[in-house]
């Protein structure tokens, strides 16, 4: 089965969503606690947090909201501003399950080789895309290297999951880029691929749900704001992805 995860993206203590990244679009849905009870009470089992504040400022800053998320009790994967290994350790001693990191995985080189040493398959690589090139500082800075050349590059050192956003289609509600996830499960078969990014309907699950024998590496799928504006429910995607 498919997992769907739904996204709380946090800015300036608030639940938002952005436009493709963009920090000028931006989208408010209301107070952390609340939407993570919400989703709980919907049958999420997993929330993907990420601090939109901490992405950009390299650095943890809407730590009372996750808190507050991680007072529900369910399982949080979080990223944003994770860039040393006091943060890292912090967080995990928070009760943050999973830590994804991106901005660390291109610059910050050594401190994602320590992590995925020490901690391994609670480490997701956040492979934000634009064009084929990785993206870092919460979207805001391209880089030259491709996303299979850090795939490459990570698996060496243990990778065994990463998260693959089309930044063109993130919050856009135009659909996934599935052909580029496809590429990628098929090219690296051994790393399990979380989908986000552009999700807009049950057709959508629907078509990813069609490539699971093809690429059964694909192992869960990431929604925003099409469950905020409610195109569908959690059960309704469960059904289609179980």
């Amino acid at each position: 089965m498919i997992e769907l995860i739904p996204a709380i993206d946090l800015l300036d203590g608030q639940v938002v969503r952005l436009k493709e990244g963009n920090y000028q679009e931006v989208t408010a849905y209301g107070s952390p606690l609340e939407t993570a009870k919400y989703w709980l009470n919907e049958g999420a089992t997993r929330m993907h947090v990420i601090d939109l504040n901490g992405a950009k400022e390299g650095k943890l800053v809407n730590i009372r909201s996750l808190e507050e998320i991680l007072s529900t009790g369910i399982q949080v994967q979080f990223g944003g501003g994770i860039r040393s290994w006091e943060t890292l350790e912090y967080l995990f001693e928070l009760g943050v399950r999973l830590a994804i990191l991106g901005t660390a995985a291109v610059k910050e080189p050594d401190l994602m080789i320590r992590a995925l040493k020490v901690y391994r398959s609670r480490v997701i690589l956040a492979l934000d895309a634009r064009e084929g090139k990785v993206s870092v500082e919460g979207w805001l800075e391209d880089c030259e290297i491709t996303t299979e050349e850090l795939l490459i590059k990570l698996s060496q050192f243990g990778l065994g999951r990463f998260i693959y956003t089309d930044i063109s289609r993130d919050g856009t509600m135009q659909g996934p880029d599935l052909s580029g996830a496809v590429s990628l499960c098929k090219q690296f078969p051994h790393l399990k691929c979380i989908l986000s990014g552009g999700i807009s309907s049950l057709a959508d699950l629907q078509s990813v749900k069609t490539q699971t024998t093809a690429i059964p590496n694909l192992d869960s799928i990431i929604s925003g704001k099409a469950l905020y504006e409610k195109k569908f429910t959690i059960k309704e995607a469960q059904q289609i992805l179980q």
